[in-house]
């Protein structure tokens, strides 16, 4: 993967694995960070997901 430093060139790489502006994966995303958690609770690194991360995945779960 490039080194992606400017907003617009990482929407155009996400863009071009499937992403679209206003995409919202809600579901794959909260699948993904609840099976994250419990892989982590099982190895003894209890976590909370941070708002943020969550937020993200939302937005980009499931492209490309």
């Amino acid at each position: 993967m490039p080194r992606l430093r400017a907003p617009a060139d990482v929407d155009a790489w996400f863009a071009a694995y499937g992403w679209s502006s206003g995409r919202h994966a809600a579901r794959q995303a909260s699948a993904f960070v609840a099976e994250v958690v419990e892989e982590s609770r099982h190895r003894g690194f209890p976590m909370e997901p941070l708002a943020a991360a969550t937020e993200f995945l939302t937005e980009h779960a499931g492209s490309g």
